[in-house]
């Protein structure tokens, strides 16, 4: 009896969500190799930086729902980051086991610079869509929204 696989192997790899999937991927490992592996970090140390500039102040619990990572990995990306100079933690004196953390100088500097790096190099990337580029950016924003409050959730 022939096999079936090779073929909803192949129907899947067309749909949608298969297609995001790889564009976020290989998005990912263009700016981890080219950009964020010389200076000695992952695309989640990225994120994590990028959250705390953002959200100067927040909590590794903070990190925990933005990020969907575990409280252990997010203690020893915090660790490790501090250790390299990129982030302060400052324990809350009202709970102490809760630490608030922020960006350090040299993670303000770093964090500039990756973010025009992978800016400049997702730029040329995204200039393949031309006029189309605005449609595309309003149907990821569309997504986008709809996973952070989907149907039935309050």
């Amino acid at each position: 009896m022939p096999s079936d696989r090779g073929s909803l192997r192949v129907a899947f790899s067309q749909t949608e969500v298969y297609m995001l999937h790889d564009l976020v991927a290989r998005v990912d490992r263009i700016g981890n190799d080219a950009i964020l592996v010389p200076q000695g970090l992952t695309m989640r140390d990225f994120y994590m930086l990028t959250m705390v500039s953002e959200n100067s102040g927040c909590t590794h619990h903070y990190l925990c729902d933005c990020l969907g990572l575990s409280p252990a990995s997010v203690s020893l990306r915090v660790k490790d980051l501090s250790g390299k100079g990129l982030l302060e933690q400052k324990v809350n004196s009202r709970n102490r086991k809760e630490c608030f953390l922020r960006l350090s100088p040299k993670g303000v500097r770093v964090v500039r610079k990756l973010n025009r790096e992978l800016s400049e190099a997702f730029e040329r990337l995204l200039a393949v869509l031309g006029e189309n580029r605005k449609e595309f950016r309003e149907s990821l924003g569309l997504l986008v929204q709809r996973l952070r409050n989907p149907p039935g959730s309050s």
